[in-house]
């Protein structure tokens, strides 16, 4: 996580809000991604290659989804989804790949812990991207009965 930190901070420090941008998305789906990511990992109670075999007992081990291919991916996903040039987009969906390809390589985990890990950093980007867009600078104005009157909520999203 401390990339996230970087990035957003170089990007402060070079008035560079893509940079910034990016480091606060990365960082943003990371916390989406992770509760889920530590549940599914300790649910599926899958081992490691070294570690037996590769049957899904629930709550057996605690490496049922990989967390380097969650981590690995989360920054060249969301760099993706901000690309706009489709060569671009595809060489940092490849990128995202290469920390799980690495992980399976290493006989650390099997190819589906794997999968795992990467498609709850892409649906954690997703959601990420999906909360951004339309909602930026809108201003929502609420009225909620409370007792014999009413209270106004204002909410706005930066």
């Amino acid at each position: 996580m401390p990339v996230y930190f970087g990035i957003y901070g170089a990007g402060l420090w070079l008035r560079n809000p893509a940079m910034e941008d990016w480091g606060q998305r990365s960082f943003r789906a990371t916390v989406v991604g992770a509760p889920a990511l530590l549940f599914l990992q300790v649910a599926t109670g899958a081992d490691r290659p070294t570690g037996g075999d590769s049957k899904w007992r629930p709550f057996h081990s605690s490496h049922g989804a990989s967390g380097h291919a969650f981590i690995g991916g989360i920054p060249f996903i969301t760099a993706a989804k901000m690309a706009e040039n489709p060569y671009l987009k595809g060489a940092f969906y490849g990128l995202s790949t290469f920390t799980g390809l690495s992980r399976i390589n290493d006989d650390a985990h099997y190819f589906s812990q794997a999968a795992l890990g990467w498609y709850l950093a892409y649906v954690s980007c997703d959601v990420v991207l999906k909360t951004d867009k339309g909602r930026e600078g809108k201003t929502d104005i609420t009225f909620v009965p409370v007792g014999t009157g009413f209270a106004v909520t204002f909410h706005r999203d930066f």
